[in-house]
């Protein structure tokens, strides 16, 4: 019987070997954590750089790279001020005239995801002045 334990315990060994150690794995856990969040603010160091640099943009396009996001919110208050006002007033007023005329119309769901996404980093700047996290003073 003794013998066959013995024959059996190099299999026991690999078997226990590969019950997994908790502290082994909390430890690596932990380090891979660490590595993420290191990889992830030097992300956002770099992002910061290409921010500033943007910032100091001078030259004769510069003012694209100001002024991109208040364009693209003026084009899509135009936008929808054309499908949400423009077409149903037209529409109202040529059936009272009695002419018919078709106006196109835009996707609004299209619409709606530039102006949320427009007010959302709206709302994200107006938080970081309030925070006094602002960097532009």
């Amino acid at each position: 019987m003794i013998a066959g334990i013995i024959k059996l315990l190099p299999l026991l060994n690999k078997a226990i070997s590969l019950v997994p150690d908790k502290n082994k794995m909390a430890a690596q856990k932990a380090t891979m954590e660490k590595e993420l969040l290191t990889a992830l603010v030097d992300l956002d160091k770099e992002q910061a750089k290409i921010n500033r640099e943007d910032a100091k943009a001078t030259g004769p396009m510069s003012w694209m790279q100001r002024l991109w996001r208040p364009t693209l919110a003026w084009v899509c208050v135009v936008a929808f001020m054309f499908q949400f006002l423009v077409v149903p007033i037209t529409n109202w007023y040529c059936a009272l005239i009695g002419k018919e005329i078709i106006l196109p119309t835009l996707d609004a769901s299209t619409l709606t995801s530039v102006l949320f996404a427009l007010l959302g980093m709206g709302a994200y700047r107006s938080f970081d002045k309030m925070k006094k996290t602002d960097t532009r003073k």
